[in-house]
């Protein structure tokens, strides 16, 4: 699954449910929801953020602004690029939205298997 910067941008803490770890996703495009289930390793990098790195601000979305006034992303795809940039990584194939949708998210939230 990939997601939609805006996916991103729009999530809010209360998506995050830590009893079940998993974490709620509103498509964007479709506006339907998803439930993924949220990998400790991601849990654990998010809570980090929460504790950390995030600053304090009474926005509701998990990622804020880094500079004054803090509240929800605007744009994300710049600063990925340019974080990717100065990390001096080449990103394979073309670089534009479908790339900056990082298909390695995916792997942070795999699909959650179903019982039967």
């Amino acid at each position: 699954m990939v997601w939609r910067s805006g996916e991103i941008r729009n999530l809010k803490i209360e998506d995050i449910d830590w009893r079940t770890e998993s974490i709620r996703i509103l498509h964007t495009k479709t506006r339907a929801c998803s439930y993924l289930p949220l990998m400790a390793p991601v849990g654990e990098a998010i809570l980090s953020y929460l504790r950390s790195g995030r600053p304090q601000t009474d926005a509701r979305e998990v990622f804020v602004r880094t500079r004054a006034p803090y509240g929800r992303l605007r744009v994300l795809h710049s600063a990925v690029f340019r974080r990717i940039r100065d990390a001096g990584v080449k990103p394979p194939g073309s670089v534009g939205h479908t790339s900056s949708d990082m298909p390695a998210r995916s792997r942070c939230c795999a699909p959650r298997s179903r019982k039967r």
